[in-house]
């Protein structure tokens, strides 16, 4: 993404209902991923620091713990290749199917 000079702010990219989903996006400047599981779990990973204007890589990675159905697992969140948050084991439990 390209950062303006005049700093950037909101949603870049969500999926999910009622009951559970993500969000990657930008406050005051700053990197966001959280994810809600179910309405159980609320996670949140930030970036300490606000993106200087100019291009920009922004990547959520998430290792989970399986095999198998609704696992957990741990999220690190990056900018432009350097880690800006991580938390392990974070995630207790991803859902398990969606009908």
């Amino acid at each position: 993404m390209e950062i303006p000079p005049g700093g950037a702010e909101g949603m870049l990219n969500t999926l999910g209902g009622a009951f559970g989903g993500y969000g990657l996006y930008l406050v005051k400047g700053k990197p966001v991923f959280t994810y809600v599981q179910l309405t159980a779990q609320r996670t949140r990973w930030e970036g300490k620091e606000a993106l200087t204007p100019g291009k920009h890589t922004i990547v959520f990675d998430f290792k989970y713990d399986g095999p198998g159905f609704g696992k957990g697992g741990t999220g690190v969140l990056s900018v432009d290749g350097k880690e800006v948050d991580s938390k392990e084991n974070a995630i207790q439990h991803s859902v398990p199917g969606v009908l």
